[in-house]
């Protein structure tokens, strides 16, 4: 599985073949996850498209990283407008 990751966040998606298609993002919602577009993904897929699907906050594999130990009082530089 793929990560991006940036100072706050690292986060975990599904980048399906094929890898020169033309590529679409799919977003679930909460509770789901990205496993639940393996049906209409394999269509898109038959139909020459890429897919990239994120495991989206609250969702196992989305991580905030002070929550994983790697950068401290990450919520301590949030602040409202």
């Amino acid at each position: 599985m793929k990560t991006i990751r940036n100072e706050l966040l690292e986060i975990a998606y599904l980048d399906d073949e094929p890898k020169h298609g033309e590529p679409i993002l799919t977003l679930h919602g909460w509770p789901h996850s990205p496993t639940g577009f393996e049906e209409i993904s394999s269509h898109l897929h038959e139909a020459g498209f890429r897919t990239i699907a994120p495991f989206l906050r609250g969702i196992p594999y989305a991580f905030f990283m002070g929550s994983r130990g790697t950068c401290p009082n990450v919520l301590g530089r949030v602040r409202p407008r």
